[in-house]
C-alpha cells in the first residue's frame, strides 16, 4: 500500500466542498491512495479517481468483534438521534463533493446497517479513497471538535485471548497530513459556526468496555 501527498488543487477542492456544509467532522485522516494521485482540472474538479471516504458514526447493532488485523476490539453501538444526524450530514457532504467533481465512498449506507470498523476500512481501501472523514454529532456547541490522527497515539485493552494488548499509531506522514487538513477544516468551521472549533485529541479513558487510549477509530 502506497501513501502519497495529495496535490494542492485537489486538497483545496476537497476542503472547500467539506467546509461549505459547515458540518461536524470529527476526524480527518489520510487513507489509502493510488501511487498516481487524482489529477485536477482548471474547471475546479479534483479529477478522475479522487475519492473521499465518508463514515457516518455508530452502528446499526451492538457489536464487539475483534479486528483480525490489529486485534483491537471493535466495540460500536446504536446511539439514538446521532445515527440519523450523522447520516444526514454525510449525505450533505457527499452532494457537495459531487458538485466539486469529487467521488465519495459512504461507509455506512443506512442507520440500521451493521458494519464493523474493519469492513469500513476495507470499503474505503477498495474504493481507493485518499482521505477518510468520520462524522459524529455532539450534545452542544461547546463540545464541537475535530480529532486528527497523531503519531504515537494508542488504544489498549483485553484482546480475544484475554491478554492485555496495546496498539499504537505509527505513520508520521499520514499523521502530519491529518493534522494539517484538520486545521484547515477547523478554521473554516469556526467562522461558519461563530465559535472556535478546536483540533484536539479524544480520550476513551473510563469508558469501559471501550479500549482506553486516544486513537480516533
Amino acid at each position: 500500500m502506497k501513501y502519497s501527498p495529495l496535490g494542492d488543487h485537489a486538497r483545496h477542492v476537497v476542503s472547500a466542498a467539506l467546509l461549505a456544509t459547515g458540518v461536524a467532522v470529527s476526524s480527518v485522516t489520510g487513507a489509502h491512495a493510488q501511487s498516481s494521485l487524482p489529477g485536477s482540472t482548471v474547471g475546479g474538479s479534483a479529477g478522475p479517481g479522487c475519492v473521499v471516504a465518508l463514515d457516518p458514526g455508530h452502528n446499526g447493532e451492538d457489536t464487539g468483534e475483534f479486528d483480525p488485523v490489529t486485534g483491537v476490539r471493535m466495540i460500536d453501538y446504536p446511539n439514538g438521534a446521532e445515527d440519523a444526524d450523522a447520516l444526514e450530514i454525510t449525505r450533505a457532504v457527499e452532494s457537495r463533493l459531487a458538485l466539486a467533481g469529487i467521488g465519495t465512498e459512504v461507509l455506512k449506507t443506512s442507520v440500521d446497517e451493521d458494519v464493523t470498523y474493519r469492513e469500513r476500512v476495507d470499503r474505503a481501501s477498495g474504493a481507493g479513497a485518499f482521505m477518510g472523514v468520520s462524522v459524529h454529532t455532539t450534545p452542544g456547541a461547546d463540545q464541537s471538535a475535530i480529532f486528527p490522527q497523531r503519531q504515537d497515539t494508542y488504544r489498549a485493552g483485553t484482546d480475544a485471548g484475554g491478554e492485555h494488548r496495546t496498539v499504537g499509531f505509527d505513520n508520521p506522514r499520514m499523521a502530519a497530513e491529518s493534522q494539517r487538513l484538520s486545521g484547515v477544516v477547523a478554521g473554516a468551521r469556526s467562522v461558519l459556526e461563530g465559535g472556535e472549533v478546536p483540533v484536539r485529541d479524544n480520550s476513551f479513558a473510563g469508558r469501559d468496555p471501550l479500549w482506553e487510549g486516544n486513537i480516533p477509530v
